[in-house]
């Protein structure tokens, strides 16, 4: 996958805006914001320091509240820790969803379901989020 252009976003299904693919090459990882009625999740935290630019201009643009960070395992090129930290500063209401555990939550009043799955890692998770589930490999 070839990088996408900063700031240009894909919207493939209501709800879902593609943020980009990071770090091309070997270990490209495309990360996605799912979002409804005011609140967002960002999936997939791969280790390009862009993404918490990318996040925060497209957070404000569209009106939208960071409730969840999540990825679909927590190998290197999905989850970097300290991109993690540097979202989790600032945008102090943002939580974590697990990795070890199945999760069911909310997402602006629509149902968010993170299902604990390994396979490819003992980390690996199903995310589903309006009728579409992303579960990395």
């Amino acid at each position: 996958m070839a990088a996408m252009e900063y700031g240009k976003l894909e919207e493939p299904f209501e709800g879902f805006l593609l943020m980009g693919v990071f770090a091309p090459g070997e270990h490209d990882v495309a990360s996605l914001l799912l979002y409804h009625n005011g609140e967002a999740c960002l999936l997939e935290v791969p280790p390009d320091p862009v993404l918490v630019y990318q996040v925060r201009d497209t957070l404000e643009a569209h009106g939208l509240e960071l409730k969840y960070i999540a990825a679909t395992h927590r190998h290197f090129d999905h989850w970097d820790e300290r991109l993690v930290e540097l979202l989790m500063e600032e945008h102090p209401g943002a939580s974590v969803l697990s990795n070890h555990e199945d999760v069911f939550t909310h997402l602006g009043g629509e149902l968010l379901v993170s299902l604990h799955c390994p396979k490819h890692s003992l980390s690996d998770q199903v995310v589903l989020f309006r009728g579409c589930g992303d579960g990395g490999h």
